[in-house]
Protein backbone atom coordinates (compact mmCIF):
# COMPACT_ATOMS: atom_id res chain seq x y z
CA UNK A 1 0.00 0.00 0.00
CA UNK A 2 2.47 2.48 1.42
CA UNK A 3 4.96 2.25 -2.49
CA UNK A 4 1.53 2.79 -4.52
CA UNK A 5 0.41 5.56 -2.70
CA UNK A 6 3.91 6.85 -2.68
CA UNK A 7 3.88 6.40 -6.87
CA UNK A 8 0.48 7.51 -7.14
CA UNK A 9 1.27 11.18 -5.20
CA UNK A 10 4.81 11.62 -6.93
CA UNK A 11 2.69 11.40 -9.96
CA UNK A 12 0.18 14.21 -9.03
CA UNK A 13 2.92 15.96 -7.75
CA UNK A 14 4.71 15.91 -11.10
CA UNK A 15 1.31 16.66 -13.23
CA UNK A 16 0.54 19.40 -10.92
CA UNK A 17 3.91 21.17 -11.41
CA UNK A 18 3.95 20.81 -15.42
CA UNK A 19 2.72 24.05 -16.97
CA UNK A 20 -0.48 23.54 -18.55
CA UNK A 21 -0.99 23.64 -22.42
CA UNK A 22 -4.21 25.45 -23.48
CA UNK A 23 -5.43 24.88 -26.91
CA UNK A 24 -7.59 27.98 -29.43
CA UNK A 25 -8.75 27.25 -32.43
CA UNK A 26 -9.88 29.35 -35.31
CA UNK A 27 -11.60 27.74 -38.52
CA UNK A 28 -10.76 29.70 -41.92
CA UNK A 29 -12.16 28.68 -45.56
CA UNK A 30 -10.74 29.35 -48.90
CA UNK A 31 -13.33 29.68 -51.95
CA UNK A 32 -12.73 29.35 -55.25
CA UNK A 33 -9.47 27.57 -55.46
CA UNK A 34 -8.71 26.50 -58.59
CA UNK A 35 -8.00 22.47 -59.38
CA UNK A 36 -6.94 20.51 -62.09
CA UNK A 37 -9.22 18.36 -63.34
CA UNK A 38 -7.24 15.31 -63.30
CA UNK A 39 -6.70 16.27 -59.24
CA UNK A 40 -10.51 16.07 -58.63
CA UNK A 41 -11.15 12.54 -60.54
CA UNK A 42 -10.42 10.64 -56.81
CA UNK A 43 -10.61 11.42 -53.78
CA UNK A 44 -7.16 10.40 -52.71
CA UNK A 45 -6.15 12.67 -55.48
CA UNK A 46 -8.14 15.64 -54.00
CA UNK A 47 -6.82 14.91 -50.89
CA UNK A 48 -3.18 15.27 -51.89
CA UNK A 49 -4.19 18.55 -53.73
CA UNK A 50 -5.89 20.19 -50.92
CA UNK A 51 -3.01 19.18 -48.31
CA UNK A 52 -0.17 20.24 -51.25
CA UNK A 53 -2.22 23.30 -51.67
CA UNK A 54 -2.78 24.50 -47.99
CA UNK A 55 0.87 23.89 -47.39
CA UNK A 56 1.52 26.21 -49.69
CA UNK A 57 -0.53 28.81 -48.25
CA UNK A 58 0.95 28.24 -44.80
CA UNK A 59 4.32 28.54 -46.66
CA UNK A 60 3.41 31.92 -47.93
CA UNK A 61 1.62 33.01 -44.61
CA UNK A 62 3.90 31.77 -41.75
CA UNK A 63 7.44 33.10 -42.63
CA UNK A 64 10.00 33.40 -39.94
CA UNK A 65 9.37 37.29 -40.30
CA UNK A 66 5.50 36.86 -39.29
CA UNK A 67 5.85 34.59 -36.37
CA UNK A 68 8.73 36.57 -34.95
CA UNK A 69 6.47 39.59 -34.94
CA UNK A 70 3.38 37.67 -32.98
CA UNK A 71 6.43 36.51 -30.61
CA UNK A 72 6.85 40.38 -29.85
CA UNK A 73 3.66 41.29 -29.99
CA UNK A 74 2.09 38.96 -27.25
CA UNK A 75 5.33 38.15 -25.66
CA UNK A 76 5.96 34.87 -26.24
CA UNK A 77 8.80 32.34 -24.70
CA UNK A 78 9.75 35.21 -22.20
CA UNK A 79 12.08 32.78 -20.68
CA UNK A 80 13.85 31.25 -23.79
CA UNK A 81 13.83 34.76 -25.39
CA UNK A 82 16.84 36.50 -24.21
CA UNK A 83 18.99 33.04 -25.03
CA UNK A 84 17.36 31.35 -28.14
CA UNK A 85 18.16 32.90 -31.89
CA UNK A 86 15.58 33.93 -34.32
CA UNK A 87 15.75 30.25 -35.87
CA UNK A 88 15.27 28.65 -32.41
CA UNK A 89 12.15 30.92 -31.56
CA UNK A 90 10.76 30.03 -35.33
CA UNK A 91 10.96 26.54 -34.39
CA UNK A 92 9.73 26.43 -30.91
CA UNK A 93 6.72 28.70 -32.34
CA UNK A 94 5.62 26.38 -35.10
CA UNK A 95 5.61 23.26 -32.43
CA UNK A 96 2.81 25.08 -30.85
CA UNK A 97 0.75 25.46 -34.23
CA UNK A 98 -1.08 22.83 -35.96
CA UNK A 99 -2.51 23.10 -39.45
CA UNK A 100 -5.00 20.82 -39.95
CA UNK A 101 -7.31 20.29 -43.08
CA UNK A 102 -10.91 19.85 -42.49
CA UNK A 103 -12.63 19.46 -45.72
CA UNK A 104 -12.50 20.31 -49.55
CA UNK A 105 -15.49 20.43 -51.18
CA UNK A 106 -15.66 20.61 -55.05
CA UNK A 107 -17.74 22.19 -57.74
CA UNK A 108 -19.37 20.30 -60.66
CA UNK A 109 -16.70 19.77 -63.26
CA UNK A 110 -17.15 21.28 -66.45
CA UNK A 111 -15.98 19.00 -69.09
CA UNK A 112 -12.32 19.79 -70.47
CA UNK A 113 -11.73 22.35 -67.67
CA UNK A 114 -11.21 23.02 -64.60
CA UNK A 115 -13.10 22.67 -61.07
CA UNK A 116 -13.02 24.86 -57.88
CA UNK A 117 -12.78 23.56 -54.51
CA UNK A 118 -13.43 25.40 -50.75
CA UNK A 119 -10.87 23.79 -48.51
CA UNK A 120 -11.57 24.28 -45.10
CA UNK A 121 -8.80 23.99 -42.63
CA UNK A 122 -8.45 24.88 -38.92
CA UNK A 123 -5.22 26.55 -37.38
CA UNK A 124 -4.64 25.66 -33.48
CA UNK A 125 -2.14 27.49 -31.32
CA UNK A 126 -0.94 25.95 -27.83
CA UNK A 127 -0.40 28.76 -25.27
CA UNK A 128 0.68 28.73 -21.87
CA UNK A 129 -3.00 30.64 -20.89
CA UNK A 130 -5.76 30.82 -22.34
CA UNK A 131 -5.99 34.32 -23.33
CA UNK A 132 -2.50 33.77 -24.56
CA UNK A 133 -3.45 30.68 -26.73
CA UNK A 134 -6.77 32.58 -28.27
CA UNK A 135 -5.24 35.63 -28.91
CA UNK A 136 -2.17 33.64 -31.40
CA UNK A 137 -4.83 31.80 -32.78
CA UNK A 138 -6.81 34.35 -33.82
CA UNK A 139 -4.03 36.62 -35.04
CA UNK A 140 -2.76 33.16 -36.58
CA UNK A 141 -6.11 33.23 -38.57
CA UNK A 142 -6.49 36.77 -39.45
CA UNK A 143 -3.15 36.78 -41.35
CA UNK A 144 -4.49 34.12 -43.65
CA UNK A 145 -7.35 36.96 -44.65
CA UNK A 146 -4.25 39.73 -44.92
CA UNK A 147 -2.09 37.70 -46.64
CA UNK A 148 -5.00 37.06 -49.40
CA UNK A 149 -5.57 40.66 -49.13
CA UNK A 150 -1.64 41.74 -49.20
CA UNK A 151 -1.17 38.35 -52.30
CA UNK A 152 -4.11 40.31 -54.35
CA UNK A 153 -3.18 43.44 -53.77
CA UNK A 154 0.74 41.70 -54.96
CA UNK A 155 -1.47 40.52 -58.36
CA UNK A 156 -3.09 43.59 -58.91
CA UNK A 157 -0.23 45.86 -58.99
CA UNK A 158 1.47 42.84 -61.59
CA UNK A 159 -1.75 42.79 -63.65
CA UNK A 160 -1.41 47.26 -63.24
CA UNK A 161 2.23 47.01 -64.87
CA UNK A 162 1.33 44.24 -67.47
CA UNK A 163 -1.41 46.57 -68.38
CA UNK A 164 0.32 49.60 -68.33
CA UNK A 165 3.20 48.36 -70.67
CA UNK A 166 0.45 46.92 -73.24
CA UNK A 167 -1.45 50.62 -73.02
CA UNK A 168 1.74 51.64 -73.83
CA UNK A 169 3.21 49.54 -76.58
CA UNK A 170 -0.53 50.11 -78.02
CA UNK A 171 -0.21 53.50 -77.60
CA UNK A 172 3.35 53.93 -79.61
CA UNK A 173 1.71 51.92 -81.96
CA UNK A 174 -1.14 54.22 -82.43
CA UNK A 175 1.11 57.22 -83.05
CA UNK A 176 3.35 55.28 -85.40
CA UNK A 177 0.13 54.52 -87.32
CA UNK A 178 -0.81 57.69 -87.11
CA UNK A 179 2.09 59.02 -88.32
CA UNK A 180 2.12 56.51 -91.33
CA UNK A 181 -1.21 57.31 -92.36
CA UNK A 182 -0.05 61.32 -92.30
CA UNK A 183 2.71 60.52 -94.23
CA UNK A 184 1.28 58.52 -96.51
CA UNK A 185 -1.33 61.58 -97.20
CA UNK A 186 1.53 63.73 -97.63
CA UNK A 187 3.18 61.46 -100.48
CA UNK A 188 -0.44 60.44 -101.78
CA UNK A 189 -1.93 64.30 -101.75
CA UNK A 190 -2.73 64.74 -105.05
CA UNK A 191 -3.90 60.90 -105.16
CA UNK A 192 -6.34 60.68 -102.19
CA UNK A 193 -10.02 60.32 -103.29
CA UNK A 194 -10.96 63.95 -102.86
CA UNK A 195 -8.55 64.94 -105.57
CA UNK A 196 -10.08 62.72 -108.11
CA UNK A 197 -12.44 65.57 -109.03
CA UNK A 198 -9.78 68.09 -109.46
CA UNK A 199 -7.45 65.27 -111.37
CA UNK A 200 -10.02 64.25 -113.96
CA UNK A 201 -10.48 68.38 -114.61
CA UNK A 202 -7.16 68.98 -114.82
CA UNK A 203 -6.30 66.22 -117.00
CA UNK A 204 -9.26 67.67 -119.28
CA UNK A 205 -7.53 70.91 -119.27
CA UNK A 206 -4.44 69.08 -120.17
CA UNK A 207 -6.24 67.30 -123.25
CA UNK A 208 -7.87 70.80 -124.60
CA UNK A 209 -4.19 72.61 -124.50
CA UNK A 210 -2.90 69.92 -126.39
CA UNK A 211 -5.60 69.52 -129.22
CA UNK A 212 -5.34 73.05 -129.34
CA UNK A 213 -1.75 73.20 -129.74
CA UNK A 214 -1.92 70.31 -132.25
CA UNK A 215 -4.66 71.54 -134.71
CA UNK A 216 -2.27 75.36 -134.54
CA UNK A 217 0.65 72.91 -135.44
CA UNK A 218 -1.08 71.42 -138.24
CA UNK A 219 -2.17 74.69 -139.73
CA UNK A 220 1.07 76.54 -138.69
CA UNK A 221 3.00 73.46 -141.02
CA UNK A 222 0.62 74.10 -143.84
CA UNK A 223 1.68 77.60 -143.58
CA UNK A 224 5.21 76.12 -143.39
CA UNK A 225 4.51 74.36 -146.01
CA UNK A 226 3.05 77.27 -148.14
CA UNK A 227 5.70 79.69 -147.31
CA UNK A 228 8.64 77.51 -148.59
CA UNK A 229 7.32 76.96 -151.75
CA UNK A 230 6.50 80.53 -152.38
CA UNK A 231 10.27 80.92 -151.26
CA UNK A 232 11.80 78.76 -153.58
CA UNK A 233 10.21 80.67 -156.51
CA UNK A 234 12.53 83.95 -156.09
CA UNK A 235 15.88 84.47 -155.54
CA UNK A 236 17.75 85.58 -152.67
CA UNK A 237 18.22 89.12 -153.76
CA UNK A 238 14.57 89.69 -154.00
CA UNK A 239 12.63 91.64 -151.70
CA UNK A 240 9.99 89.69 -152.03
CA UNK A 241 12.42 86.53 -150.81
CA UNK A 242 13.43 88.28 -147.46
CA UNK A 243 9.83 89.02 -146.82
CA UNK A 244 8.75 85.45 -147.12
CA UNK A 245 11.87 83.72 -145.36
CA UNK A 246 11.01 86.03 -142.17
CA UNK A 247 7.66 84.91 -142.22
CA UNK A 248 9.10 81.24 -142.61
CA UNK A 249 11.04 82.10 -139.35
CA UNK A 250 8.46 82.81 -136.99
CA UNK A 251 6.67 80.42 -138.32
CA UNK A 252 8.97 77.60 -137.37
CA UNK A 253 9.89 78.97 -134.34
CA UNK A 254 6.46 79.23 -133.62
CA UNK A 255 6.28 75.27 -134.24
CA UNK A 256 9.44 74.71 -132.05
CA UNK A 257 7.29 76.49 -129.03
CA UNK A 258 4.58 74.97 -129.71
CA UNK A 259 6.15 71.30 -129.26
CA UNK A 260 7.71 72.43 -126.48
CA UNK A 261 4.02 72.97 -124.72
CA UNK A 262 2.67 69.89 -125.88
CA UNK A 263 5.59 68.09 -124.79
CA UNK A 264 5.26 69.74 -121.30
CA UNK A 265 1.36 69.36 -121.75
CA UNK A 266 1.56 65.44 -122.18
CA UNK A 267 3.82 64.98 -119.14
CA UNK A 268 1.24 66.78 -117.12
CA UNK A 269 -1.38 64.29 -118.73
CA UNK A 270 0.56 61.59 -118.07
CA UNK A 271 0.99 62.24 -114.43
CA UNK A 272 -2.65 63.46 -114.16
CA UNK A 273 -3.41 60.15 -115.06
CA UNK A 274 -1.23 58.30 -113.17
CA UNK A 275 -2.74 59.91 -110.54
CA UNK A 276 -6.46 58.95 -111.28
CA UNK A 277 -5.27 55.26 -111.75
CA UNK A 278 -3.69 55.26 -108.18
CA UNK A 279 -6.98 56.84 -106.18
CA UNK A 280 -8.07 53.39 -106.16
CA UNK A 281 -5.40 51.63 -104.81
CA UNK A 282 -4.27 54.63 -102.68
CA UNK A 283 -7.73 54.91 -101.01
CA UNK A 284 -7.36 51.43 -100.75
CA UNK A 285 -4.03 51.67 -98.53
CA UNK A 286 -5.24 55.15 -96.62
CA UNK A 287 -7.64 52.95 -95.28
CA UNK A 288 -6.12 50.39 -94.08
CA UNK A 289 -4.06 52.43 -92.29
CA UNK A 290 -7.10 54.01 -90.79
CA UNK A 291 -8.74 50.85 -90.04
CA UNK A 292 -5.31 50.07 -87.88
CA UNK A 293 -5.71 52.89 -86.35
CA UNK A 294 -9.25 52.36 -85.11
CA UNK A 295 -8.71 49.16 -84.53
CA UNK A 296 -5.60 49.96 -81.97
CA UNK A 297 -7.48 52.79 -80.79
CA UNK A 298 -10.52 50.59 -80.15
CA UNK A 299 -8.17 47.99 -78.19
CA UNK A 300 -6.53 50.95 -76.20
CA UNK A 301 -9.75 52.23 -74.95
CA UNK A 302 -10.82 48.49 -74.26
CA UNK A 303 -8.03 48.32 -71.94
CA UNK A 304 -8.67 51.05 -69.99
CA UNK A 305 -12.09 50.70 -69.54
CA UNK A 306 -10.86 46.85 -68.00
CA UNK A 307 -8.37 48.36 -66.09
CA UNK A 308 -10.75 50.62 -64.61
CA UNK A 309 -13.22 47.81 -63.76
CA UNK A 310 -10.29 45.32 -62.65
CA UNK A 311 -9.17 48.35 -60.35
CA UNK A 312 -12.81 49.16 -58.40
CA UNK A 313 -13.69 45.07 -58.45
CA UNK A 314 -10.33 45.20 -56.57
CA UNK A 315 -11.43 47.56 -54.31
CA UNK A 316 -14.76 46.31 -53.41
CA UNK A 317 -12.74 42.99 -52.59
CA UNK A 318 -10.39 44.76 -50.81
CA UNK A 319 -13.52 46.86 -48.54
CA UNK A 320 -15.05 43.25 -48.52
CA UNK A 321 -11.63 41.43 -46.49
CA UNK A 322 -11.39 39.43 -49.33
CA UNK A 323 -13.94 37.14 -51.17
CA UNK A 324 -11.44 34.12 -51.15
CA UNK A 325 -10.86 33.60 -47.34
CA UNK A 326 -13.03 33.80 -44.81
CA UNK A 327 -12.82 32.90 -40.66
CA UNK A 328 -15.85 30.54 -40.44
CA UNK A 329 -15.19 30.08 -36.83
CA UNK A 330 -13.49 32.53 -34.38
CA UNK A 331 -10.69 31.53 -31.78
CA UNK A 332 -12.58 30.49 -28.49
CA UNK A 333 -11.03 31.01 -25.17
CA UNK A 334 -10.50 27.72 -23.87
CA UNK A 335 -11.88 26.50 -19.99
CA UNK A 336 -9.66 23.95 -19.31
CA UNK A 337 -5.81 22.87 -20.40
CA UNK A 338 -5.52 19.89 -22.64
CA UNK A 339 -1.24 19.63 -22.02
CA UNK A 340 -0.66 17.59 -19.87
CA UNK A 341 -3.79 15.14 -19.81
CA UNK A 342 -4.03 15.26 -15.96
CA UNK A 343 -6.77 12.25 -15.64
CA UNK A 344 -4.80 10.18 -18.10
CA UNK A 345 -1.60 10.53 -16.41
CA UNK A 346 -3.36 10.06 -13.00
CA UNK A 347 -4.95 7.08 -14.15
CA UNK A 348 -1.58 5.35 -15.29
CA UNK A 349 0.11 6.26 -12.23
CA UNK A 350 -2.45 4.75 -9.82
CA UNK A 351 -1.51 1.50 -12.01
CA UNK A 352 2.17 1.92 -11.87
CA UNK A 353 1.25 2.34 -8.61
CA UNK A 354 -0.62 -0.18 -7.71
CA UNK A 355 1.93 -2.56 -10.38
CA UNK A 356 4.75 -1.36 -7.13
CA UNK A 357 2.67 -2.17 -4.45
CA UNK A 358 2.01 -5.95 -6.01
CA UNK A 359 5.75 -6.17 -6.88
CA UNK A 360 7.40 -4.93 -3.53
CA UNK A 361 4.57 -7.49 -1.81
CA UNK A 362 5.25 -10.00 -3.74
CA UNK A 363 9.58 -9.54 -3.34
CA UNK A 364 9.36 -9.01 0.36
CA UNK A 365 6.98 -12.64 0.61
CA UNK A 366 9.58 -13.99 -1.27
CA UNK A 367 12.48 -12.91 0.48
CA UNK A 368 11.50 -14.00 4.25
CA UNK A 369 11.95 -17.19 3.66
CA UNK A 370 8.81 -18.98 4.46
CA UNK A 371 7.81 -22.37 2.71
CA UNK A 372 4.26 -22.01 1.76
CA UNK A 373 3.46 -25.04 -0.17
CA UNK A 374 4.14 -28.83 -0.28
CA UNK A 375 6.41 -28.08 -3.81
CA UNK A 376 8.85 -25.73 -1.62
CA UNK A 377 9.36 -28.04 1.16
CA UNK A 378 9.57 -30.86 -0.94
CA UNK A 379 12.68 -28.86 -3.30
CA UNK A 380 14.30 -26.98 0.09
CA UNK A 381 14.24 -29.84 2.64
CA UNK A 382 16.21 -33.60 2.19
CA UNK A 383 12.71 -34.75 3.47
CA UNK A 384 9.87 -36.57 2.28
CA UNK A 385 6.54 -35.17 2.69
CA UNK A 386 4.52 -37.70 4.82
CA UNK A 387 1.43 -35.83 5.45
CA UNK A 388 0.05 -32.29 4.79
CA UNK A 389 -2.29 -30.99 7.83
CA UNK A 390 -4.43 -27.89 7.13
CA UNK A 391 -5.21 -25.05 8.83
CA UNK A 392 -7.63 -25.47 11.16
CA UNK A 393 -9.20 -22.65 12.85
CA UNK A 394 -6.17 -20.08 12.44
CA UNK A 395 -8.61 -17.17 13.09
CA UNK A 396 -5.28 -14.95 13.96
CA UNK A 397 -4.10 -15.75 10.39
CA UNK A 398 -7.24 -14.88 8.14
CA UNK A 399 -7.52 -11.66 10.16
CA UNK A 400 -4.36 -10.42 9.46
CA UNK A 401 -5.10 -11.35 5.42
CA UNK A 402 -8.58 -9.60 5.71
CA UNK A 403 -6.50 -6.64 7.31
CA UNK A 404 -4.55 -6.16 4.33
CA UNK A 405 -7.04 -7.08 1.59
CA UNK A 406 -9.32 -4.34 3.65
CA UNK A 407 -6.03 -1.84 3.37
CA UNK A 408 -5.40 -2.39 0.08
CA UNK A 409 -9.04 -1.84 -1.19
CA UNK A 410 -8.84 1.54 0.87
CA UNK A 411 -5.74 2.19 -0.97
CA UNK A 412 -7.23 1.94 -4.29
CA UNK A 413 -10.62 3.56 -3.33
CA UNK A 414 -8.36 6.75 -1.94
CA UNK A 415 -6.47 6.89 -4.86
CA UNK A 416 -9.24 7.00 -6.74
CA UNK A 417 -10.76 9.45 -4.85
CA UNK A 418 -7.20 11.44 -5.22
CA UNK A 419 -7.72 11.03 -8.75
CA UNK A 420 -11.50 12.97 -9.26
CA UNK A 421 -10.19 15.53 -6.84
CA UNK A 422 -7.03 16.22 -8.16
CA UNK A 423 -8.86 16.35 -11.94
CA UNK A 424 -11.47 18.67 -10.46
CA UNK A 425 -8.93 21.42 -9.16
CA UNK A 426 -7.12 20.52 -12.60
CA UNK A 427 -9.52 21.58 -14.81
CA UNK A 428 -10.07 24.45 -12.79
CA UNK A 429 -6.58 25.60 -12.67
Amino acid sequence: MIPALAVFCLVSVIVWLLPGKYESKAIVQVERTEIPQDQAETEKKLFAFANERLGEISDRVLTQDKLLELINRFGLYKGKKAEASPGELEKMMRGDIRIARISSDVDALSQGQASHAAIIFSVTYFGDTPETARNVAGALAASYLEDDIRFREQRQIEARDAMEATLSNIQERIYATEESAVQYRLEHMESMPEHINVNLQAKAAVDRKIMQAMEEERALKKREYSLQNRLDTYSPGDLSYNSLSKSLEAVRSRLDALALVIQEQQKKGIALRRRIDDAAIVEKEYKALEAEHAALQAEYDGLVNKAEADAVAFEIERLKRGELYSIVEEAMLPKRPVNPNAPIILLAGLVAGLCAGVTFAAFRNSMDGALRSVEQVASALPYPVLAVIPVLGASEETGKRNIGGILLKGAILCAVVCLLLFSVLWWRR
